[in-house]
């Protein structure tokens, strides 16, 4: 009998446990001392943001610059090659999902005091064959709780000032899509190895 007992006292254990555990982060709030951070010049505002992309076919490199651009004052054609001016805040890569479930996720922080461009060029694949380039205008505030950012999966939690989409895909079209760049496919390097390059 007292086997037994200890048995659903465990149960009972593990059961509480599992809800404390399981219970959503987004739903804890760190509590701190207005006075902490009103005599701290060192902590500002910051605008959390989401990049995410959720296609298993494509990334993106993402750069931030400051202000509101257009795409031809962040790219320029210097002897007749596009180039991307390198006066941008910060620069990162969005990687290739697993698939709908398993996005890429990836944090940044901006000051909600100033304005910001996003230019982002998508590629498919990793062999930097690039799939489309465009750009947006981002418009953090202080408020960090407009968005409820969940995984797909609801594992995680937060509140963000925006959630971004990279605007990717998992079925790339050969046509209508941007293509700067020249990819070589396996058969095409057997094919150059066995009857030579095409003149």
């Amino acid at each position: 009998m007292k086997e037994n007992k200890g048995y659903w006292i465990l149960l009972v254990i593990l059961l509480a446990w599992l809800v404390v555990g399981c219970a959503a982060s987004h739903t804890r709030f760190v509590e701190v001392k207005r006075s902490a951070i009103a005599d701290n010049p060192q902590v500002k505002a910051k605008a959390p943001y989401i990049f995410s992309n959720r296609y298993s076919a494509t990334n993106a490199d993402v750069r931030i610059y400051e202000g509101y651009l257009q795409k031809t004052t962040m790219m320029g054609n210097v002897n007749g090659r596009s180039v991307i001016y390198d006066d941008y805040v910060d620069k990162f890569n969005v990687g290739n999902a697993f698939g709908p479930n398993d996005a890429t996720v990836v944090h940044r922080s901006l000051d909600p005091s100033k304005r910001y461009t996003a230019l982002v060029v998508v590629n498919w694949g990793g062999f930097g064959k690039i799939y489309d380039i465009y750009y947006l205008h981002l418009r953090p505030t202080k408020d960090t709780t407009r968005t409820v950012w969940t995984d797909s999966r609801g594992w995680g939690s937060s509140y963000v000032n925006d959630y971004v989409e990279v605007s990717g895909t998992d079925t790339p079209a050969y046509n209508n899509k941007l293509d700067l760049t020249w990819t070589v496919y396996p058969n095409e390097v057997v094919r150059r190895a066995l009857v030579g390059r095409v003149r």
